[in-house]
């Protein structure tokens, strides 16, 4: 239960939550539907509600204390498919700065991504054919919605 709401910074209502006697559950929604958060083992997901370029979406993160969301397995990408709206395109922090060198905001090398036509900034798309997300390089200065991520 912490992880869900420590991310959010306020660790002293992490302490009180066991004393509270108030369903979990009901927390969990509450700062869910509230705040925009959403967690998942050590990590807190945000989902925007507005469409910005590859670069204000970053630094819309950065200003959260967290960055665009970085992938790190096949249950993490399953998780997001879940969780984010089946219709929207979403930034994720991949971004290609020099050709052919694609690279995690948070300075992971990541060179075996695909790239589709050649844009610079990666992208979490719909797929019609089944529930994961796929992966996109995209315009960056197309407006998409996009998912900043933090530890927890």
């Amino acid at each position: 239960m912490e992880s869900w709401c420590c991310c959010l910074g306020i660790k002293q209502l992490c302490r009180n939550l066991p004393q509270l006697k108030v369903k979990t559950e009901y927390y969990q929604y509450f700062f869910f539907t509230h705040t925009g958060w959403v967690s998942f083992q050590s990590k807190c997901y945000l989902m925007s509600t507005s469409t910005v370029t590859w670069s204000k979406a970053e630094s819309l993160c950065q200003s959260v204390r967290g960055h665009l969301l970085v992938l790190n397995s096949v249950e993490e990408l399953d998780f997001i498919s879940n969780v984010a709206e089946a219709r929207y395109s979403y930034w994720i922090g991949l971004v290609e700065h020099e050709e052919g060198h694609w690279t995690w905001v948070d300075g992971t090398d990541f060179n075996t991504t695909p790239t589709v036509n050649g844009e610079d900034c990666g992208q979490l798309h719909p797929s019609y054919r089944n529930q994961r997300k796929l992966w996109n390089d995209a315009d960056c200065g197309q407006q998409y919605y996009y998912i900043c991520e933090s530890e927890s």
